[in-house]
């Protein structure tokens, strides 16, 4: 599950996770507040970019294999959507 949906939209993320581990949901939601995206920020140009797209690819096919139906291109934009 994509780490950005997590941070976007915490209770079905946290709620599907607890059904494929088959634990009690009810005691996570109450922390769904604790959980904020990343805020380190890195300079692109830092690194190849033969790294950054093995890096992407790898990401890709994590996400597709997951079958969480958002990869980061579509979370991205759906918060650029939201916040419009």
């Amino acid at each position: 599950m994509p780490y950005e949906a997590l941070c976007s939209d915490p209770q079905p993320v946290l709620q599907q996770l607890c059904l494929a581990l088959d634990l009690d949901p009810d005691g996570l939601f109450g922390a769904t507040d604790l959980i904020r995206p990343l805020t380190l920020k890195t300079d692109p140009e830092q690194f190849s970019p033969a790294l950054v797209a093995k890096a992407e690819a790898i990401y890709a096919s994590l996400a597709t294999r997951s079958g969480y139906p958002q990869a980061r291109g579509d979370q991205e934009q759906t918060q650029t959507d939201r916040s419009a």
